[in-house]
């Protein structure tokens, strides 16, 4: 069983190497935490900020696998991608 359909990473390989560069960002946490206490929210808040945008890409996986899975692998990535 192939990991990629035929012709995928030729017509998707773009937004998965842009998805990838955008998931490796993450380094950019410390500095949104400094940033934030800048903008004198509490450890708190920004860890209710941080912590709700975790769940929210959580869930989001979920409908969007099924949607790839149902319908197309292009349109999953395209909504992903402005989501």
């Amino acid at each position: 069983m192939a990991i990629f359909k035929k012709d995928e990473w030729k017509h998707l390989g773009g937004f998965y190497i842009a998805h990838f560069v955008q998931v490796a960002t993450a380094i950019m946490i410390p500095f949104l935490i400094i940033f934030f206490r800048d903008m004198d929210l509490s450890f708190t808040e920004i860890s209710i900020i941080l912590a709700v945008f975790g769940v929210i890409i959580f869930l989001f996986e979920i409908p969007t696998g099924t949607f790839a899975d149902g319908y197309s692998r292009k349109g999953s990535t395209l909504i992903s991608w402005f989501s």
